[in-house]
């Protein structure tokens, strides 16, 4: 969770950070983000110990998956600190 906090930090001035801390990001975002990256270090590893070259194509596009599927939740992330940020929770 705190890494996700830091990342959308990196966007804000150092004096929005309480605001942020206040209203976290929901949890269920953080573990799907979690889950995810998990998904992407273990088709990495069978990527790694690929052979045949069909199935490395299919690791490469399971892959490429799973970093857009990254990708989106950071967007949700820190969409989800703006309107925390603004005062807009029902805009999530």
């Amino acid at each position: 969770m705190e890494t996700i906090i830091k990342s959308i930090l990196s966007v804000f001035p150092a004096a929005k950070e309480e605001a942020i801390r206040e209203k976290e990001i929901s949890p269920t975002l953080d573990l799907q983000i979690q889950n995810a990256k998990e998904l992407l270090e273990q088709a990495y590893e069978r990527f790694n110990l690929e052979t045949d070259m069909d199935r490395i194509d299919s690791h490469i596009y399971q892959m490429q998956a799973l970093e857009s599927r990254i990708n989106l939740l950071y967007h949700e992330a820190k969409k989800e600190a703006v309107a925390c940020l603004s005062g807009k929770e029902d805009a999530i």
